[in-house]
């Protein structure tokens, strides 16, 4: 894990201001059966981690296109690479 990783019960968050290229690894999350990797689907930075995750994790899987979003960014690059980019 890289130094400076936030940890929460249920998944793993880059600390903010991280610079991330196409398919890096930039968080997981887990379950009890599995752990899967994060990898970024584009290049960028994060500028802020959404620590409203910390106390609500289920927010991933209920509202992840608003409230449950990981991090913010900025700096975007789309690359293509053959992977299918949801944004």
């Amino acid at each position: 894990m890289k130094q400076g990783t936030l940890f929460t019960n249920s998944h793993t968050l880059a600390p903010p201001l991280f610079s991330f290229r196409l398919l890096d690894t930039i968080g997981s999350v887990e379950s009890v059966k599995a752990a899967s990797d994060i990898y970024a689907p584009i290049t960028g930075t994060v500028i802020e981690v959404n620590t409203l995750l910390n106390d609500e994790p289920a927010l991933l899987n209920s509202s992840p296109e608003d409230e449950g979003k990981q991090y913010f960014f900025e700096d975007l690059i789309y690359e293509p690479c053959g992977v299918e980019v949801h944004v």
